[in-house]
């Protein structure tokens, strides 16, 4: 049999070290986008624009007048959204004090309120398209928040445009990237510079003054940012929120003013205050708590029933089909909502049960396409409802009893259907999930085997080949894939070839792969103890990641661990000098500071989401009258930076690393006071903190400079340790630049993971565990994650972080700059390791590093590789968006993000392997 040839030449063999890596680099991440294209497709709406032809024009055989039932309430509409308004801004305890004139009118009863659901992910573009389409947007649109672009379907501007209204515009400029050619006159202001919480609201009051004064325009659209840029700033509870709630307050009472006016002289006017999500107490948001998912909605203009349940809530998606109603334009045709019957009492019986029946059927059409649908008690209400409308109006339209079982028989018809529609959204591609699946199980193998010294025949491969494709079908019959698959389709188009043609190379390089290589057993035979225990722990936190109060409680995994990890270390180390003859306690009291400090810091940012809402020392740092807690940690945090950085410098740099670590320390420091976060001085001058980072981005490249000459001294005179010294260089310059990034109470964190790797390096010099490093760095790197407060909701990610030194949005630096700041401590975990491993073994080659990289790769793909079965399994779960979605696409980035920093190393490893094989 022909055998496949393979090159046996070992001078080759660092070459192919490096494929391996980038193989299981590319591989995994295609492997993972792969996943998250049939798990998140891009979108389920279609096209389709209703005309006044789908405005029903008979009821059963009835024919009804359309220009008496279905005509325009109001004249003028008016909708002011404020960013990242919560539920309690407006009904908490304080709302009396915060908006004193919104809070007057609704209790006269001269505007309405409702407890408005959103559904997640809570950030801007989505919401805006649930209120103007009345559709459920796509989770995975959290991440397009970024590149908003222009809605093609149906809503409730488009079809007001097309009945001849004039639309205004003023704010957030995500509208006028969703709708560019809806506006006549329009001023954007970019909702990403989170650190301008003035300017962005002022422009919008300013051409408000303006706009009430014309006459020339039918609907108004307003966006206010600056609650929301103080929430990602400073939180909920900062003094900054009532300041910026009475300026909202100031502008909510000045346009009812206008509106009040206008219907007294018979020009029917409607205002409608609402915000598009709420806030977490931490200030973020795009999770699911009812800080995020509650927001209030506010109508003035128009009386309300004042009927509802005080607990009753209605859906941010019914927005869209009650303007379309109130303006008499058609119903957006992707619309999933109801109309609030509670704001419809200026019309006649015949106009609410007509606007009913229209919703009604509007829905229907979507909700016939389900199998069984003639066998629901929905299909039965709405028939019934139908028929008894149908008969009232043959008996002359004269109000009685029967009137409100129609409304109720609708009612129950729409609101059913609206559920099961909505849950039914999307359509998962499970053969493309169970196939990306099967590459990643593959990947895992080829990053932990070995290279076989036999050759490879075909029908090694073919057996490889066959059996992935068997277990992909079994797969397939577990998770019940459907016939929905891009990898059939019957189009040849660019689409289906951009997805296909990677899809059969990366099997058959994975199936040829797999086939070369085989897991050395003998290597696991010499393990100790605790590598063996540190693995069965990582191991069994990867399988709890099945349950949804695991994913959201994770921090509590780790950190169970870590103070296990350390106590056991501190007891090891502590029978060790009770035995010994010569007593040294200094590492067991480095262990116990270890203790201790875990107490604080755990407390330093509350996260999770059962007592995420318990005070925390960051909550009461920002709460505090003065800033001087805050500046004393941020000191204390940037003088024991500067400190380690001396200590553990050659005695010959000391003096320029001391000089150039306390410039860049300033520089932080006052990159936070100019933030008011902490003391400014006054004699400094104002600034807008530009500046001061141009400044700091300068110094740090004078630093690399400098770094890059002492690279150039060791290469001439210590070429041993080039490989050290450029890891420990590296570790220095990510530090640096997390130091920037994080909030001020943060910067502490940077300083303590340098102390807890040192203390890492200590502890495994013994022999009996230098080889658990990696499961201790690993550790490591995740408590330090959740010190810093992430956690598993996407309202844990610090935007604020992505726009320190930016004037405007520039969304390759701002990603960059919010995926350093989240995961700078799993990065630096994983840099330190690589530098812990150089400097017990100087002569370590770039063969040995890559090895560690494919390892640690490896230990990073297995918990996304089980938890991608796991959403998989458990896709119509009732968590899956607002738990389980969310940690999948924190394990994708992180995998992003660190095998990215793994691909950028390999230049460094190439650069340390020609120093070493050049001759003096």
């Amino acid at each position: 049999m022909k055998n496949f040839k393979r090159r046996s030449d070992d001078n080759k063999t660092s070459y192919r070290d490096y494929f391996m890596l980038n193989y299981v680099i590319v591989a995994s991440m295609f492997s993972i986008l792969l996943f998250l294209y049939g798990f998140f497709p891009l979108s389920y709406n279609d096209h389709s624009i209703a005309t006044r032809k789908d405005i029903p024009k008979f009821i059963e055989r009835t024919r009804v007048k359309m220009d008496e039932v279905y005509k325009p309430v109001v004249k003028k509409v008016i909708i002011m959204v404020i960013d990242a308004m919560r539920w309690d801004f407006i009904s908490g305890p304080n709302s009396a004090e915060y908006m004193p004139m919104t809070h007057d009118l609704l209790k006269r009863k001269e505007g309405c309120l409702y407890k408005t659901k959103v559904n997640p992910p809570t950030v801007t573009m989505p919401r805006i398209k649930a209120k103007t389409t009345g559709s459920v947007p796509n989770f995975i649109e959290v991440v397009l928040n970024l590149g908003a672009t222009e809605i093609l379907g149906d809503s409730i501007l488009r079809q007001s445009k097309y009945q001849g209204h004039k639309i205004i515009f003023y704010g957030d400029d995500t509208w006028l990237k969703l709708f560019p050619d809806i506006f006549d006159r329009y001023e954007g202001t970019s909702s990403f510079y989170v650190s301008d919480y003035t300017e962005v609201d002022f422009n919008v009051t300013r051409n408000v003054a303006i706009e009430l004064h014309k006459k020339d325009w039918s609907i108004m659209v307003l966006h206010y940012l600056g609650l929301d840029h103080i929430g990602h700033i400073a939180g909920p509870f900062s003094p900054l929120i009532k300041p910026k709630l009475q300026e909202m307050d100031n502008v909510i009472g000045n346009i009812e003013f206008y509106v009040s006016e206008w219907n007294k002289n018979r020009e029917e006017t409607v205002f409608i205050v609402c915000g598009d999500h709420g806030m977490k107490d931490s200030g973020g948001h795009g999770g699911a708590t009812l800080e995020e998912t509650l927001v209030p909605l506010m109508v003035f203009g128009k009386s309300c029933s004042n009927k509802k349940n005080p607990n009753d809530h209605i859906s941010q998606i019914d927005i869209a089909p009650t303007l379309s109603v109130l303006l008499g334009t058609p119903i957006p045709s992707t619309s999933l909502g109801t109309i609030v019957l509670d704001l419809m009492t200026d019309l006649s019986l015949s106009q609410k049960l007509f606007a009913l029946y229209y919703n009604a059927e509007q829905l229907f059409l979507k909700y016939q396409k389900f199998s069984d649908y003639q066998y629901t008690g929905t299909y039965k209400n709405y028939q019934n409802a139908i028929k008894l409308h149908a008969a009232w109006l043959n008996t002359n339209s004269q109000p009685n009893d029967m009137v409100d079982d129609i409304i109720i028989m609708y009612e129950s018809a729409i609101i059913d259907m609206k559920k099961r529609l909505t849950s039914n959204l999307l359509e998962y591609d499970v053969q493309v999930l169970t196939l990306a699946i099967i590459f990643m199980g593959q990947i895992l193998y080829i990053s932990t085997s070995t290279e076989k010294s036999t050759p490879i025949s075909y029908k090694q491969f073919l057996t490889i080949f066959v059996a992935s494709y068997m277990m992909w079908m079994f797969l397939n019959q577990i998770f019940d894939s459907g016939t929905t698959t891009v990898l059939f389709s019957q189009r040849l188009d660019l689409h289906f070839l951009f997805v296909t043609i990677p899809i059969f190379g990366i099997l058959a390089l994975n199936c040829y792969l797999c086939a070369t290589r085989a897991i050395a057993s003998d290597k696991t035979r010499d393990w100790p103890d605790l590598q063996w225990l540190l693995m069965i722990g990582t191991l069994f936190h990867t399988i709890s990641l099945a349950s949804s109060s695991f994913v959201e409680e994770e921090h509590q995994t780790w950190y169970y661990y870590w103070i296990t990890l350390v106590t056991f270390f501190a007891f090891y180390h502590f029978r060790k000098n009770i035995n010994a003859k010569q007593k040294s306690f200094k590492l067991l009291a480095k262990l116990m500071l270890l203790l201790v400090s875990h107490r604080i810091l755990r407390k330093l940012n509350s996260t999770g989401d059962k007592y995420a809402h318990l005070p925390d020392i960051s909550g009461w740092l920002q709460n505090r009258p003065c800033t001087i807690e805050m500046t004393t940690i941020l000191l204390f945090g940037l003088g024991l930076l500067i400190w380690l950085d001396y200590i553990y410098e050659d005695e010959e740099n000391r003096p320029i690393v001391l000089l150039l670590d306390s410039i860049l320390a300033i520089l932080v420091y006052l990159r936070h006071a100019i933030a008011d976060t902490v003391f400014l001085p006054s004699f400094y001058f104002d600034s807008r903190g530009l500046i001061e980072m141009y400044y700091f981005w300068a110094f740090t490249l004078i630093y690399i400079v400098h770094s890059i000459y002492r690279l150039g001294a060791a290469k001439r005179h210590n070429k041993e340790k080039y490989l050290c010294l450029s890891l420990f260089l590296l570790v220095k310059k990510w530090v640096i630049v997390s130091s920037i990034l994080h909030r001020p109470y943060n910067v502490i964190l940077l300083p303590m993971q340098l102390i807890v790797g040192a203390t890492i390096f200590e502890l495994t010099n013994e022999r009996e565990f230098s080889n658990a490093k990696l499961f201790i760095y690993l550790w490591c790197s995740n408590v330090f994650y959740f010190y810093q407060g992430n956690s598993n909701s996407l309202a844990t990610v610090d935007v604020a972080a992505g726009y320190v030194g930016l004037e405007s949005h520039q969304p390759v630096i701002t990603g960059i700059f919010i995926s350093i700041n989240t995961y700078s401590a799993q990065i630096l975990g994983f840099l330190m390791y690589l530098c812990d491993y150089a400097l017990q073994y100087p002569r370590s080659t770039s063969k040995s590093m890559l090895l560690l990289c494919r390892q640690y790769a490896f230990w990073r793909l297995v918990p996304i590789t089980f938890y991608a079965a796991v959403t998989s399994f458990q896709r119509y779960h009732l968590f899956v968006w607002s738990v389980f979605s969310p940690k999948l696409l924190y394990e994708a980035m992180h995998c992003a993000v660190l095998l990215s920093v793994m691909f950028l190393l390999q230049f460094h490893f190439i650069l340390c392997d020609r120093v070493r094989a050049r001759k003096v």
